[in-house]
């Protein structure tokens, strides 16, 4: 019983251990995919290994949400998600507008560029804008969505009140900032804005795959303004 215990989300141990063999794996394919680009290129085996190891992280993530998402606390008010498209709308139209303004401040005061823009801008090719499509808009944006609202939001803010929804709505979005990895204060508070919102997506349609969308747009137009 106790090992059956510990394998669900109710256990407050399991979820640490799990959450870690998460984030570790995160790290794992954040590192491969830096060791795909060098000095603005794009390496073929690191390119071909980070592709190997990221299909099977996610396939690894899927399985395990779909195995643990049985444990989940839903909410009994949850409604279709075409009844949310108005919000939906809303999170889309300020997830551009955000990303439009830095990108405004960025060329017209030069607050620095984060990592992946000083590496597009020392290669500045198809092959690595295609690259960074596939890898940051694409890959890394889900990950991050199973990390942060798909496992950690049912890991620690399981009940549904008001205050634990909100504290997981800013735990997400802290999470969120974090591993975008942005050491330039403005970037990283539109970077937790950002996050907010994906979390609110999810709170709200309780379907994981809302936030993985969302985010992937934020993903793909954050490299398209590059």
């Amino acid at each position: 019983m106790r090992d059956d215990y510990m394998n669900t989300p109710r256990s407050r141990e399991g979820n640490m251990v799990r959450g870690t063999i998460y984030l570790i794996g995160y790290f794992i394919i954040f590192g491969a995919r830096r060791l795909a680009v060098v000095d603005g290129k794009v390496r073929l085996w690191g390119s071909i290994l980070f592709l190997l190891l990221s299909l099977m992280m996610l396939i690894f993530y899927i399985y395990r949400f779909n195995r643990e998402s049985r444990y989940f606390e839903r909410s009994d008010t949850t409604l279709p998600i075409s009844d949310h498209f108005g919000q939906l709308v809303l999170i889309t139209t300020l997830i551009f507008i955000v990303r439009m303004v830095i990108n405004y401040i960025q060329l017209a005061q030069g607050i620095g560029y984060t990592s992946i823009q000083t590496a597009y801008h020392a290669g500045d090719s198809a092959g690595l804008f295609w690259f960074f499509i596939f890898s940051e808009g694409i890959i890394i944006s889900t990950l991050q969505q199973f990390l942060t609202t798909g496992f950690f939001f049912n890991y620690f803010f399981r009940q549904n009140t008001l205050i634990k929804a909100i504290m997981g709505v800013i735990f997400s979005a802290l999470i969120f900032a974090l591993l975008n990895f942005s050491s330039i204060p403005l970037i990283f508070i539109s970077e937790l804005l950002i996050g907010g919102l994906l979390a609110w997506s999810y709170l709200s349609t309780q379907s994981l795959w809302v936030p993985v969308l969302l985010a992937i747009f934020n993903g793909v137009l954050t490299v398209v303004l590059l």
